[in-house]
């Protein structure tokens, strides 16, 4: 789930983030909002409790698309830099 959303938003944002990146934060704030907004496809959030992700659960799933060829995560590894990989 994580990773899908994850690599749409390279669909969506390319021009944005291909030269600069996305900082970690905004990226795991922005997977907030649209969880709570119930505005990612193909998920449906009816309970209070399920509208979170944890950043344990972010952060495993930055490291499956960084093992997968899918980004680069650069800089500090605590607030990494994502780069999508072309």
């Amino acid at each position: 789930m994580i990773c899908d959303f994850i690599k749409s938003i390279q669909d969506q944002f390319r021009e944005r983030i291909s030269s600069q990146g996305l900082k970690y934060s905004n990226l795991y704030d922005f997977l907030q909002a649209k969880l709570k907004d119930n505005n990612i496809p193909g998920i449906s959030n009816t309970n209070q409790e399920n509208k979170q992700v944890s950043e344990k659960e972010f952060r495993e799933a930055l490291n499956h698309l960084e093992d997968d060829g899918v980004i680069n995560l650069i800089g500090h590894n605590s607030a990494p830099t994502i780069r999508f990989i072309i």
